[in-house]
């Protein structure tokens, strides 16, 4: 238990609390556990990517199955909706910087936006859920403080169109 406070108490910033033989203890806390808290945390203005699959002429779904724990995924039994972050991973990373536009307007405007050059991708994970023409949409939240001042909770910044191979 004392181990466990001095590695946690030597990564908090400056505060009143002072523990005996901190300042010698330190150097050695930090050798073997430099990430301190930012290693198990991510920024909440992160931008998060959604890929929706093109149904129709000019419309388009969601391809994410869900949380996890929804009884649609037999409350996690089922890792198809898991292993979406990985194949939206792999997609995303296919894309080169160049193939992105910038769209700072309402999710259906960019969605519609008619983009000349679709990237073609090699989607290689085993049940794929992301096939065929996809736009890969690029948000981040909005800041709290302008919450009252608009009417989504996260802003467009850009979007990619993709055109993902399935087979084998």
């Amino acid at each position: 238990m004392v181990i466990a406070t001095y590695a946690v108490h030597v990564h908090w910033p400056y505060n009143v609390i002072a523990l005996p033989f901190e300042r010698p203890i330190a150097s050695a806390v930090n050798s073997i556990l430099p990430q301190g808290w930012a290693f198990f945390t991510r920024s909440p203005r992160e931008e998060a990517i959604r890929v929706f699959r093109k149904v129709g002429d000019q419309q388009w779904q969601d391809t994410d199955i869900g949380p996890n724990a929804e009884p649609s995924n037999f409350f996690g039994a089922d890792r198809r909706a898991r292993a979406q972050g990985l194949e939206r991973g792999i997609i995303t990373s296919s894309v080169p910087d160049d193939s992105w536009r910038k769209c700072h307007q309402q999710l259906e405007v960019c969605l519609g936006l008619q983009v000349e050059n679709s990237v073609t991708v090699y989607n290689p994970t085993p049940n794929p859920t992301m096939c065929g023409p996809l736009a890969l949409v690029s948000r981040s939240p909005v800041p709290y403080s302008y919450r009252e001042h608009v009417t989504e909770r996260w802003a467009t910044e850009r979007v990619a169109r993709v055109e993902a191979d399935c087979s084998d």
